[in-house]
């Protein structure tokens, strides 16, 4: 694995990562884009960072953060945690918009 993506893979920052390897980030955007292999190995590269970000916001959700819990249940499963209202469609321009405000948790969404 190249330079720059070891530190990619490692931070999943890629002006990190150009930094490190002393190149400038359009060098990488560049290369990904004319080479292939490049390409590949910088998906390989970005799902090894999420990977690790998403175990560790797993891990902050599981020892109790419950903003992290909520964040990890919204994204994970937002059929059934996803309480976002949904805006509705503009009414006509003599009646009033209305939002239907939901509760999570004994907090008021805003």
């Amino acid at each position: 694995m190249s330079p720059v993506l070891k530190v990619f893979a490692e931070s999943c920052n890629v002006s990190k990562a150009c930094r490190s390897a002393r190149v400038h980030h359009s060098t990488v955007y560049v290369r990904r884009r004319t080479d292939s292999e490049f390409a590949d190995a910088w998906a390989v590269a970005e799902n090894e960072a999420l990977d690790r970000l998403e175990q560790r916001a797993y891990e902050m959700a599981e020892a109790g953060d419950r903003d992290m819990l909520k964040f990890w249940l919204r994204n994970r499963r937002p059929e059934v945690w996803d309480r976002s209202p949904e805006l509705p469609q503009h009414a006509g321009p003599n009646e009033p918009t209305r939002i239907d405000v939901r509760i999570f948790d004994g907090e008021l969404l805003k």
